[in-house]
């Protein structure tokens, strides 16, 4: 490819054939006797062929959940976005893309896990994502509209790129206009803390588990369920020793007597 070379036409090049030279790359460098670290090697090779996928997820205490998971409910789970350093092409033809920070506004299709080895996994975040030339405006009062009819490419552009990691999204709920229902408003929230107690076996291959990875630990599975009232939890700590307390007579009596108060 030629120094004229529009940036555009090496962008695509490169998102088509970087896989596929990284791999031969790492490969020569064995075979020269170079020292490649373990997972620079596995990265190389690229995943296994059997990816595994989740409808829901958490990460830092925020319940992340699939569009298509969350069709029936009352609740929404599955706004995402992102702010990155991106470069903006006006067409395929364009030689001076602009830089600038941009925020993406999108729905999470799915979460996925590639593996690479036993101890080298990857949860990926697969979205739709608006196109913020047709999809995205502002209204006279400061809030930012999006429009899921304009998303940001097609399944066949070789530029797309539908994944983002969990530590890159932000959660982000959307209003519909009542004037204009294509477009919805988005609302940012404010994170609350969220403890799940159980854990399954994570080698059910089970697609309404909810994919759980948090800074206090670092992996658990927990099987959503309809009905949350039917999870059996122990509240029972089981590391440390038992302490009995005497409770004065008086007390007793008391505690009673308030109680009859209430019945009556």
């Amino acid at each position: 490819m030629g120094r004229e070379s529009r940036p555009h036409l090496i962008a695509t090049r490169h998102a088509k054939e970087f896989p596929a030279w990284f791999n031969e790359h790492i490969l020569h460098l064995r075979q020269n006797g170079e020292e490649v670290p373990h997972h620079i090697r596995w990265l190389a090779r690229g995943p296994n062929l059997d990816v595994r996928s989740y409808n829901e997820y958490i990460y830092n205490g925020i319940k992340f959940r699939s569009k298509s998971h969350e069709k029936h409910r009352k609740t929404q789970n599955s706004g995402v976005l992102i702010t990155a350093i991106s470069e903006d092409y006006s067409s395929s033809r364009d030689r001076h893309p602009i830089e600038g920070i941009i925020t993406y506004y999108g729905l999470l299709k799915k979460v996925v896990e590639l593996e690479y080895a036993e101890d080298l996994k990857v949860i990926l975040f697969h979205c739709d994502w608006v196109d913020n030339r047709k999809g995205v405006e502002e209204d006279e009062l400061g809030f930012v509209l999006v429009n899921f009819n304009h998303l940001l490419y097609s399944s066949r552009d070789q530029l797309a790129e539908p994944f983002v990691l969990p530590s890159q999204a932000e959660q982000v709920f959307y209003i519909v206009d009542s004037h204009r229902p294509e477009w919805q408003v988005t609302m940012r929230p404010k994170s609350r803390d969220i403890f799940d107690m159980g854990q399954q076996d994570p080698d059910r291959d089970d697609l309404d588990q909810t994919y759980t990875q948090s800074t206090l630990q670092y992996r658990q599975y927990v099987e959503h369920s309809e009905d949350d009232g039917d999870a059996s939890l122990s509240w029972v700590r089981s590391d440390v020793e038992g302490i009995i307390i005497d409770t004065p007579i008086g007390l007793i009596n008391s505690m009673e007597s308030s109680d009859d108060d209430i019945s009556n």
